[in-house]
């Protein structure tokens, strides 16, 4: 019985050792990378920044990524440390639609937003306050009265207090009041075309030079 044991054990010790190399690589592949160090622009916002191949695009820039999937105004007022630390000169913040379309009221959205400005303020800093896109269907298109309200109040923010830039990407991507078709696959996330759209309008306007 003892013997059958110690077989037992030896041979799933072997196992172990004979996989180890496997399991190591995969662990590296799946190790987080590390942040870009001193980033000339950073990002924040949800999914929508976050899927953006914004150092394909722009390989000039050192681009710090801060967009989470599905995080909404309130989280990323909370996640500012990471932001303040890197001491980007230059931030653009796209926010505010999963607030929208979970309920939230927009003046209570544009709240948290203005929070969000006032933290990252700085003599040192642009930051660039891109307007909140509107949705197509199949998402519900009754959000995109809420969008219209929270980007009054940006853009009367930035025209108010000199502390941002409004930066109108409707005008690219929803030039008829809602997500244009060809931009997106499900009313609401950009596609490569959208994409392609929103990088194109920056640098038409310099903005990431």
């Amino acid at each position: 019985m003892k013997k059958s044991v110690l077989f037992a054990c030896a041979a799933a010790a072997l196992l172990v050792l004979s996989q180890a190399p496997r399991l190591m690589s995969t662990a590296r592949a799946q190790a987080p990378q590390p942040p870009v160090s001193n980033p000339t622009v950073a990002l924040l916002g949800d999914s929508i920044t976050e899927g953006g191949l914004w150092a394909n695009y722009f390989p000039a820039q050192r681009v710090l990524n801060l967009g989470i999937s599905g995080d909404t105004t309130t989280g990323m007022l909370m996640r500012l440390g990471a932001l303040v630390a890197a001491k980007p000169p230059k931030v653009f913040i796209m926010a505010g639609i999963n607030d929208l379309l979970r309920g939230r009221a927009p003046d209570d959205v544009f709240a948290t937003y203005r929070q969000i400005v006032s933290e990252i303020d700085s003599p040192s800093r642009k930051i660039f306050v891109e307007s909140t896109l509107y949705v197509t269907a199949p998402t519900n298109m009754a959000v995109n009265e809420k969008v219209t309200r929270l980007n009054t109040l940006l853009r009367q923010l930035c025209e108010q207090t000199r502390r941002c830039t409004f930066v109108d990407m409707n005008t690219a991507l929803a030039p008829s009041g809602q997500l244009a078709q060809q931009f997106t696959q499900d009313g609401l996330h950009l596609n490569q075309a959208g994409y392609e759209a929103w990088f194109a309008e920056l640098k038409s306007r310099h903005l990431l030079e």
